[in-house]
């Protein structure tokens, strides 16, 4: 079965490299698939032009909404402890090339499928 829209997440890392380079990392890329099983204001008596409408407006709004980053470290403070605990130790170890962390965000994309 089809979707109506993909939802991507992917954990960005802005940092300053072993050679004073700024660099960035994408990692823990996942893609998931939506779908819209009801339109909000759907009523059985629209034409089709008016339902499709609908639909383009509510893959609009459902797009809108899961298009956001939410940072986890800028202006070397972490924004929580338990960001510091869950990503700090694990990021040094898996990416060597690390120096000085500049931001971390989760960037989270939606777009309608072709």
């Amino acid at each position: 079965m089809g979707c109506d829209y993909y939802i991507q997440t992917e954990l960005v890392i802005e940092y300053i490299d072993k050679n004073g380079r700024l660099s960035t990392i994408y990692t823990d890329i996942f893609i998931n698939k939506g779908y819209i099983f009801q339109i909000s204001d759907y009523d059985s008596d629209d034409v089709w032009e008016t339902a499709d409408k609908k639909y383009n407006a509510e893959i609009q709004r459902r797009i809108q909404e899961n298009t956001y980053n939410k940072f986890i470290f800028d202006n070397d403070n972490w924004i929580k402890q338990s960001y510091k605990k869950k990503f700090e130790q694990r990021l040094m170890r898996e990416f060597k090339e690390i120096d000085n962390i500049k931001k971390i965000y989760k960037k989270t994309t939606a777009w309608k499928r072709n």
